[in-house]
């Protein structure tokens, strides 16, 4: 039979759940295991391709010249494409209506083939051929460095992937009917070298006539499976704090450049999480197609006697990822995901909150680590997502949401991250980032904003508070030991943690209840040690210790302790992982 409370009744018992509605809410819990397994899946493609080149220094010309001095008014160019007249003219001014020795000929031939270059056409040659000068005029044989007829040589030393597939993506922007440039050659290759379970070694080297050239590209096979295995304490009260993990990539089953990801974190009856997404390349230029699912379900007991609470979580998604820009220094992706989300929490207040949440995000990500400030890496994300929100539970569920909340229909939030790691002296780095949310209005829980535990404020307990829009700011000092130490490299770390949370973007009437001391804007602030050993790329072992510098503005007003249990004003956290 399903009960309608009166709508006193329903905002006291939804006062007295608010503690602990993050730890138990299955959106709630999804959203931030979410975010902690895209973060940890998130990586700026490290390698690059090994590329040689067999061309010689554009210097060489210019041995044995000769004192002797002539008029020069001009230039002729042969075999010039790429750049008109005008401009040309104004590089080679510089050494034009006056008198030259061999030497500062050759320097503007020099200075020519460094227009080419500095334009990325990295395989530009200029030769001075054996003449005769007329009206001061001297030719100059420009070579703009194409890619010979049939170039593009492949030799696959393993089985991971389709020859073809290669030689069909670096025929994407490797063709002889134009030069070659410096930026086509690094986002194809990196784009190869982005196929999993692959690493490729190129070679360039001159082609059988003066001024083309031939690429070979090696492809090697890395293991069809990889992944870790984890073991953390990051996990909230009810949710089960310790926690069993473990990462699986599947890489290339296909042979086609495909991926297969899951992911699987167990509290034991407390909770369980999986994900699970299929990511293949639907064309040359690097565009990818995925499938992705994540299940959450948990069981709690007698929350702070207000009686046992369980629920699950699915959120099915389909995502377009695709390189705007990829380069050694800079690269830029857009995605974009259609998500359909089910939440089901059910306790024994009655309150039976069945919603679904359809959306479709928008998103850039990049990195540069070429910029003004050297020695250093800087990546940025922005997203926006429109959803909408239909609320399917009880009747008591949907009288509150009505009654205040309103988040049944339409939203818009859009979220950013951006952070820098900066190399400063010897063995020291400083890292910070700054990330944040803004909303339209109010959020389902699913949807909301969270802050506290070892990825957020160390010194609250994981999503101490959630809210429809939030700024965080993280700052952290490093020093790397340069010695060994137990036969492997140490990480020592000191940081700030500062944020700002907004609970509801339109609070209504009365929504403390009866509880006057919370506070709708609340800002948390912290600091905190860490420790951080790695063995060779096989262990990982990480210990951080959090202090809270602000009080919780959920914090028990009588036993002052947060939704964790704990009065103490510090969280310790540890994580081992073993890689494979």
């Amino acid at each position: 039979m399903n009960r309608t409370l009166p709508l006193s009744a329903l905002a006291v018992i939804m006062l007295l759940a608010n503690s602990v509605q993050a730890a138990t809410n299955a959106g709630a819990e999804l959203r931030r295991l979410q975010d902690e397994t895209r973060e940890n899946l998130r990586a700026r493609p490290q390698t690059e391709p090994d590329q040689q080149s067999a061309w010689s220094s554009p210097s060489e010309q210019a041995a044995g010249a000769s004192e002797s001095r002539l008029y020069v008014q001009g230039y002729t160019l042969i075999g010039v494409s790429r750049f008109s007249d005008a401009e040309l003219a104004a590089v080679l001014k510089p050494y034009s209506g006056r008198e030259l020795d061999t030497e500062q000929i050759h320097q503007a031939a020099g200075a020519l083939m460094q227009h080419y270059r500095d334009a990325g056409y990295f395989a530009a040659k200029v030769f001075i051929p054996p003449q005769q000068l007329y009206d001061g005029l001297i030719t100059l044989d420009v070579y703009e460095g194409q890619l010979e007829a049939a170039g593009l040589e492949v030799e696959n030393n393993g089985k991971r992937i389709d020859s073809q597939i290669v030689s069909d993506m670096l025929a994407d922007r490797l063709s002889p009917d134009k030069p070659l440039q410096r930026q086509d050659m690094e986002r194809v290759l990196l784009l190869v070298e982005d196929l999993p379970g692959v690493t490729v070694n190129s070679t360039l080297y001159p082609g059988q006539e003066v001024g083309t050239a031939r690429l070979r590209t090696e492809v090697s096979d890395e293991p069809l499976l990889s992944g870790n295995i984890d073991f953390d304490n990051y996990g909230s009260e009810h949710s089960g704090r310790e926690r069993l993990g473990t990462t699986l990539y599947l890489n290339s089953p296909s042979q086609t450049g495909d991926q297969l990801v899951t992911r699987l974190v167990t509290s034991g009856r407390d909770s369980n999480y999986a994900y699970l997404t299929y990511l293949a390349p639907v064309s040359v230029s690097g565009t990818r197609l995925g499938a992705s699912l994540d299940y959450y379900d948990y069981q709690t007991d007698n929350i702070d006697n207000l009686g046992d609470a369980d629920g699950y979580a699915s959120d099915l998604r389909l995502y377009l990822t695709h390189p705007l820009i990829r380069a050694r220094h800079s690269n830029l992706n857009l995605r974009s995901e259609l998500s359909h989300l089910r939440l089901v929490d059910d306790n024994d207040l009655n309150f039976n909150a069945i919603r679904h949440v359809d959306s479709l995000t928008l998103g850039l990500e990049g990195d540069e680590d070429h910029d003004w400030l050297a020695n250093g890496l800087t990546l940025y994300g922005l997203a926006l997502t429109a959803g909408q929100v239909d609320l399917r539970g009880n009747d008591n569920f949907s009288q509150y949401d009505r009654s205040g909340p309103g988040t049944d229909g339409g939203f818009v939030r859009a979220n950013f991250y951006l952070q820098r790691l900066q190399h400063l002296s010897g063995p020291w780095s400083l890292y910070a980032k700054l990330g944040g949310q803004w909303a339209s209005g109010n959020l389902d829980a699913s949807q909301k904003y969270y802050l506290g535990g070892p990825t957020s404020l160390a010194g609250y307990p994981p999503g101490e508070v959630g809210g429809d829009s939030a700024v965080e700011l993280h700052t952290e000092l490093r020093y790397d030991f340069a010695q060994p130490v137990l036969n492997g490299q140490l990480q020592a770390e000191v940081f700030y943690q500062k944020a700002w949370l907004k609970n509801h973007e339109d609070a209504w009437t009365n929504w403390q209840g009866n509880n006057p001391d919370l506070h709708n804007e609340v800002t948390l602030d912290g600091m905190g040690i860490g420790l951080t050993q790695t063995w060779q790329q096989q262990w990982l072992l990480r210990g951080l210790v959090g202090w809270q510098m602000s009080d919780s503005p959920v914090e028990d007003p009588v036993t002052h302790e947060n939704t964790d249990g704990i009065d103490g004003d510090y969280r310790a956290w540890v994580q081992l992982v073993r890689y494979f």
